[in-house]
């Protein structure tokens, strides 16, 4: 099992973090389906309970052993909810491939530590699993690096669009 940290500079608060980031459906279909070009369906939504489940299709490159394995089109159903417990707000989540779910698993949580009253760190702590003989390893390493990519790519992307809300928001 891989247990790894993803870590990124946010350009507002905690509170205003969690508010345009998991309250706003708005970003969510922006990030995946605008930028990030991922098939995306919401499954499931209840903002009273804070869950949400989503179909995802990434686009992603895997190395030939692993298409052997899995195929040319890697999807999955993200089962999260946000926790709005006031020591520890997060929002934890596990994610079912499309193939082979008994012997993959993914599984994290979302934070978001303050550093100043207008910046927020997301952390993300990923779990990861794969027990397909062979390449199992491989296949850890290959989900790894993808996580770490994409969350570099969004990023970029949410301080953007937190920045474009924000401008509206004060020219509004």
């Amino acid at each position: 099992m891989r247990t790894f940290d993803v870590r990124h500079e946010m350009i507002v608060g905690t509170q205003r973090f969690w508010q345009l980031i998991h309250h706003e459906n708005e970003f969510i279909r922006s990030l995946y389906v605008d930028f990030l070009d991922f098939g995306y369906e919401i499954l499931e939504e209840n903002k009273e309970t804070g869950i949400r489940r989503a179909y995802i299709t990434p686009k992603v490159d895997a190395p030939k052993a692993i298409v052997r394995v899995m195929g040319d089109s890697i999807s999955f159903t993200e089962n999260g909810q946000l926790v709005e417990d006031p020591d520890d707000y997060r929002y934890e989540f596990t994610v079912v491939p499309n193939k082979f779910a008994d012997k993959i698993t993914i599984s994290g949580a979302m934070r978001a530590h303050p550093i100043s009253d207008d910046k927020c760190e997301r952390c993300v702590t990923f779990n990861v699993s794969c027990t397909i003989f062979g390449i199992g390893k491989l296949l850890e390493g290959f989900i790894q690096k993808e996580i770490r990519r994409s969350y570099v790519e969004s990023a970029a992307y949410t301080n953007t669009y937190l920045k474009k809300v924000e401008s509206e928001r004060a020219d509004g």
